[in-house]
């Protein structure tokens, strides 16, 4: 079942079933399907909301434990400063995806209709 330790490339192989929560970060753990499929998972309560959070990064090796570790500890920050993981990760692909093309487009169309104030949709 539910087993801590030091997440290490040998570690990993030697799952065959359940699941493993790493101990150097918080809400990380891997998944062991029955056909051995190995899926990085996170899972954590927010302290304010009381709500648990519950997000799949994806399989291993397609993601490394290195990897892992960096997107759980994002994660953590997140949850720390009293947000949602989910609004985070939204907000960061939104802040990836607006270009200076789209910025000027969105800037121009503030203009033409007389607003003074920008909202980034």
């Amino acid at each position: 079942m539910g087993k801590a330790y030091n997440f290490n490339p040998s570690s990993l192989d030697m799952l065959n079933s359940g699941w493993c929560s790493a101990p150097l970060v918080a809400g990380l753990c891997v998944i062991v399907s029955a056909t051995g499929k190995k899926t990085w998972r996170y899972r954590r309560r927010i302290a304010r909301s009381g709500a648990i959070v519950t997000l799949t990064l994806g399989t291993c090796p397609a993601y490394t434990i290195p990897m892992a570790r960096e997107w759980a500890n994002e994660l953590n920050q997140a949850i720390e400063r009293g947000e949602g993981p989910r609004e985070a990760i939204r907000v960061e692909k939104v802040r990836e995806s607006l270009t200076v093309e789209k910025a000027h487009t969105i800037y121009m169309d503030v203009m033409r209709r007389g607003e003074r104030k920008l909202a980034v949709p």
